[in-house]
């Protein structure tokens, strides 16, 4: 979990489960600051759609004040999407996605 504003987080979840064969797959999302347990806090990212999956990393995210947030972001991609969306204070905030692949 990472803060990238006073009401938006990143977050990610980790699958490792193809063995030696199968590369680990990172699923990034954003969302407002969520509590609780590591179990709890993945079931509730469960709910949502990624913005972004593949096995590499996040270096380097920003927010500006249209809510147009950019990633650089390096390794593969296995999807990406240009939107995201988040509620916060009972509000549904929408977020445009720019990004920097290496």
């Amino acid at each position: 979990m990472h803060q990238v504003n006073e009401k938006l987080w990143l977050y990610s979840t980790r699958n490792d489960n193809g063995g030696a064969t199968v590369p680990t797959i990172y699923r990034y999302y954003l969302n407002n600051r969520l509590d609780g347990s590591h179990a709890q806090i993945t079931a509730a990212l469960n709910e949502n759609i990624p913005f972004l999956e593949g096995s590499g990393t996040i270096s380097a995210i920003s927010v500006s004040a249209d809510n147009t947030v950019e990633v650089t972001y390096s390794g593969s991609v296995l999807s990406l999407d240009d939107t995201a969306s988040y509620i916060s204070d009972g509000k549904e905030t929408h977020l445009r996605m720019t990004f920097k692949i290496n």
